[in-house]
């Protein structure tokens, strides 16, 4: 579901949740962040490509109990994150009992979901992950658990929606901060340029990538990385946010230059990492992608933004992430021009 034709068929969901927060969460003349809109945003599409639901009672409680789960460990608390992430077993401090009666609340809805999506007679033919994974099977046809495919959807979760509203919030820092691209992205969007939109996005996570470092521990046996043999049992932790900002890989790497992606030479998937790389590259790296110049497309079509600070945000560690500390603060200059008319909508099969 995250890659070729199957894709491309959520755009539409992601022109709706743009245009309602547009519409609805933007104010004109006044500062705000975009940061909670583009968090709206990219749950809500991650409501419709990963959980399968459509808008309704059914999905926005959900989607409330779903912020409300993730939204404490997205925070500078670490502590909370590390509670998170080992199931209870470390850290909290003093939020835990919180945590787990919003975690519960999600797994509610999951399990009994899960119990009624599993008797469905048209599973294999929706688009979402959910029902691609309660189909999925190993080598010897056995399925998923319960718990398992829970795992996996809170994973999926987590991993692609404050990643991508955080980098979409970046990416709209940077381009109000540097008029003669904001200028060149409003004629390449008149022109159905996205290629330079996506050359755009991936700058951007160039010079703020979300996570800082990715890390694998060495296993089975030593690894050999250049001159040095590293033993069993170490982690090797290459730093993301370095590699980004080498003068002999990017000239003037403090420079926002979209036109580094443009081009035979653009950079590699060894010296621009912000998924990670190899076998365990982000699985959901071509659709945060297309989410990121989806998103910017809307927003150069319809409004006028500028930035409300003459400086780009401050960086600030919320968790694991590189979040912008005050979550971009732009002025709508004027009223969003109307919705323009797009493709025939595609309609994810929803839960009754």
């Amino acid at each position: 579901p995250f890659h070729g034709r199957r894709m491309q068929r959520y755009e539409q969901a992601m022109i709706a949740a743009v245009d309602g927060e547009i519409d609805q969460a933007w104010p004109v003349g006044a500062p705000f962040p975009v940061l909670p809109s583009m968090q709206a945003l990219t749950l809500q599409v991650v409501m419709r490509a990963v959980f399968g639901f459509d808008p309704g009672p059914a999905e926005e409680d959900l989607r409330r109990r779903l912020r409300e789960m993730i939204e404490p460990i997205t925070r500078r608390r670490r502590g909370m994150l590390l509670f998170a992430l080992t199931q209870g077993r470390v850290g909290g401090n003093g939020g835990a009992e919180g945590f787990v009666a919003r975690r519960r609340a999600v797994d509610e809805i999951l399990f009994a979901e899960i119990t009624r999506r599993r008797n469905e007679p048209d599973l294999a033919e929706r688009d979402d992950v959910f029902s691609a994974l309660l189909l999925a099977e190993d080598e010897d046809g056995g399925r998923l658990t319960d718990q398992e495919v829970r795992d996996e959807l809170v994973t999926l979760l987590v991993a692609g929606h404050e990643t991508t509203a955080t980098a979409l919030a970046w990416t709209l820092d940077l381009l109000l901060h540097t008029p003669g691209v904001l200028a060149r992205a409003r004629e390449a969007t008149a022109a159905g340029d996205d290629a330079y939109l996506d050359a755009v996005a991936k700058e951007s996570l160039r010079m703020r990538p979300i996570i800082p470092a990715v890390g694998r521990v060495v296993r089975g046996e030593p690894f050999a990385l250049g001159e040095w043999v590293i033993p069993t049992g170490v982690e090797i932790d290459p730093s993301i946010r370095t590699i980004h900002r080498r003068p002999d890989l990017y000239p003037k790497p403090g420079e926002f230059r979209p036109e580094r992606f443009l081009g035979p030479d653009a950079p590699d998937t060894y010296t621009w990492v912000p998924f990670g790389g190899g076998t365990r590259r982000c699985l959901g790296a071509s659709f945060a992608l297309m989410e990121m110049r989806v998103a910017l497309r809307r927003i150069l079509e319809r409004t006028e933004l500028s930035p409300a600070s003459r400086d780009l945000d401050k960086i600030q560690f919320r968790a694991i992430t590189l979040a912008p500390k005050e979550g971009v603060r732009v002025i709508q200059r004027r009223r969003p021009a109307p919705a323009p008319a797009t493709a025939v909508a595609h309609t994810v099969a929803a839960p009754v």
